[in-house]
């Protein structure tokens, strides 16, 4: 239920990044690369929230710490020997590498469990909510558009 509602939100964020921030102000247009990352990576946050709430649920914590760390290290190492080359920029890739890696450790932590994971209906479960939010969001853009709205790209 989670993806339901967070793909749309973060697709449309995604593609239109200057339009959203450009609602904020013009200052903020040097951001479109950060949230655009920060938005992808999101998605992979929800698969793993959804096994962490699993082991939560058959109590085992043991799982859910490590999926956690897994996640959690990477971000720390890469926050902190990148942050001060590239910015804001370089934290959300921390952000995205720390995301991908607890994924990867969420998907070796799934067979132990016992969850079985149907690849057919996941798909849909990400995909379907991608195809409906489409042309809202190029509805969207024509409406901005058509009432002379410019965000800054």
């Amino acid at each position: 239920m989670d993806v339901a509602f967070t793909m749309p939100i973060v697709i449309g964020t995604s593609i239109f990044p200057g339009e959203i921030l450009g609602l904020l102000g013009f200052s903020y247009k040097s951001s479109c690369p950060v949230l655009e990352i920060v938005m992808l990576s999101s998605l992979l946050l929800v698969s793993m929230a959804t096994v962490n709430n699993l082991c939560y649920a058959y109590k085992k914590y043991k799982y859910v710490l490590l999926t956690r760390l897994a996640a959690s290290i990477p971000r720390l190492v890469l926050y902190l020997l990148l942050t001060p080359i590239w910015a804001s920029t370089s934290t959300a890739l921390s952000f995205a590498i720390g995301s991908v890696t607890g994924v990867f450790a969420t998907l070796m932590i799934v067979p132990r469990i016992g969850l079985n994971l149907d690849w057919k209906k996941l798909i849909k479960i990400f995909f379907v909510p991608c195809w409906l939010v489409s042309p809202l969001v190029y509805c969207l853009r024509f409406l901005l558009m058509f009432f002379g709205f410019r965000a800054p790209l």
